[in-house]
């Protein structure tokens, strides 16, 4: 693990401690309680995903900001995942999902659905926590 994902899955837990007194759905933690007894290690593999996701929500934000010149556009909530998305993503739309405006289409871009891999997904060095995580 580099300094800069253990700086990462700390501050995934900082934000995660927030919420420890949330009200929490009972059929859920149900749901979760179960996957955890079948899969006793997943939240291992959850955090690599959490935080690679986060990573790529970012960049996509960044570059659809880039593109559009808009700001955020609040999203409606109320589900289970609401509480997340506001401490995870930070935003105040209530979402780390960008808004996306509807416009013209365009031509797709042609390196879509070419069956290639995304470059620079995570880092290069083979043995780092979210190295492992983007294979």
């Amino acid at each position: 693990m580099t300094p800069q994902e253990r700086q990462l899955v700390d501050s995934l837990f900082d934000r995660l401690a927030r919420l420890e007194t949330a009200v929490r759905d009972p059929d859920a933690e149900r749901v979760i309680a179960d996957g955890l007894g079948r899969a006793p290690h997943a939240v291992y593999a959850l955090v690599q995903t959490a935080l690679v996701q986060d990573e790529a929500l970012r960049r996509a934000d960044a570059r659809i900001r880039e593109l559009s010149g808009d700001g955020d556009a609040p999203a409606a909530g109320g589900g289970f995942l609401d509480s997340m998305r506001q401490v995870l993503g930070g935003r105040s739309g209530g979402t780390s999902v960008p808004s996306v405006h509807a416009s013209p289409p365009a031509a797709p871009d042609p390196r879509w659905n070419s069956g290639g891999t995304v470059a620079n997904a995570a880092p290069a060095s083979g043995g780092s926590f979210l190295g492992t995580a983007a294979a």
